[in-house]
């Protein structure tokens, strides 16, 4: 569900075929009522479930393992399926991103560093 509101609301239009496209997500062109042409990420369907699903399943099988094989345990292989796992559920969180990507535009803004790199808005 989207927070801002109906699509209609803020885009004049949005390009069914995705720009590029990876695992959690499309990209799609876009453009705004106001005229600015913009990209749009969107998640895929239920990607949240069928991810945490399969990430548990790594966790509980890395116990498993080291349950059965006690050398195991001292790589901490479930710690890293934990963070592994922490880490792919941030993926998911969109509104993060985009503070991370605001964040990140004021620290270029402040270090005068806008012209020689970029970031989205």
């Amino acid at each position: 569900k989207n927070p801002a509101g109906p699509i209609s609301k803020n885009f004049a239009w949005i390009n069914p075929e995705p720009l590029a496209s990876a695992s959690i997500a499309q990209v799609h062109a876009a453009k705004l009522k106001t005229g600015e042409d913009v990209v749009v990420k969107v998640q895929r369907p239920g990607i949240d479930a069928s991810l945490k699903a399969d990430l548990s399943f790594v966790y509980v099988a890395s116990r498993v393992l080291e349950f059965f094989q006690p050398d195991f345990e001292r790589t901490s292989l479930s710690a890293i399926a934990g963070d592994i796992r922490g880490s792919m559920l941030e993926e998911l969180d969109f509104t993060k991103e985009a503070r991370n990507v605001e964040e990140f535009r004021e620290f270029l803004a402040q270090n005068q560093l806008m012209g020689q790199v970029t970031a989205p808005k």
